[in-house]
């Protein structure tokens, strides 16, 4: 269930800008590398306090230009990455941006960020996970996957975050 709960994907598409979170530094750094490399977005974000500087060099490494790269740093949870990176897509007249994070935290995230900028279109292109869903239990993440719940949750009662309100649509045409 927790596939179907926790995780949105989306078509990526042609966006303007790719949103990296902080977290879980190598295999979002890695997905975030390879939309770039692949054209989805001239642009990369990269927001959270903790592995922030390591997720924008290990991007370097994998092909990223410096230069695209923007950095928010500061926040401490994903309604924070939401919160203090909007301004930025705001600012560099973002429309479309793609959210790169863990599948589990998917859901959380892309509601998270759609609250805080409705007006910008957000999919999701998550990292997906390294283990077989009826082998969730043996996964390194397999607490972080149990407390995302707990966590969705919270986001609904303080934040007033809608996970319910979408799905993997097209977010594209949603607000086109």
């Amino acid at each position: 269930a927790a596939e179907r709960l926790l995780t949105v994907r989306s078509d990526a598409g042609r966006a303007d800008a790719i949103v990296v979170l902080g977290g879980d530094g190598p295999r979002r750094a890695y997905r975030g590398a390879s939309l770039y490399r692949a054209g989805v977005a001239p642009q990369v974000i990269i927001a959270g306090d903790g592995d922030c500087q390591f997720i924008r060099q290990m991007m370097i490494d994998r092909g990223v230009p410096p230069g695209v790269i923007q950095m928010e740093c500061h926040s401490r949870n994903t309604w924070e990455n939401a919160v203090f990176s909007v301004p930025m897509l705001i600012q560099a007249r973002v429309r479309r941006a793609v959210i790169v994070t863990s599948w589990f935290h998917s859901r959380r995230a892309l509601a998270c960020f759609r609250a805080v900028a409705p007006r910008v279109a957000f999919v999701s292109s998550p990292v997906e996970p390294e283990w077989p869903s009826w082998r969730l239990v043996e996964d390194p993440d397999s607490g972080r996957i149990l407390l995302e719940y707990v966590k969705v949750a919270w986001y609904m009662l303080r934040y007033g975050v809608d996970i319910a309100g979408f799905d993997d649509v097209d977010a594209w045409e949603e607000l086109s």
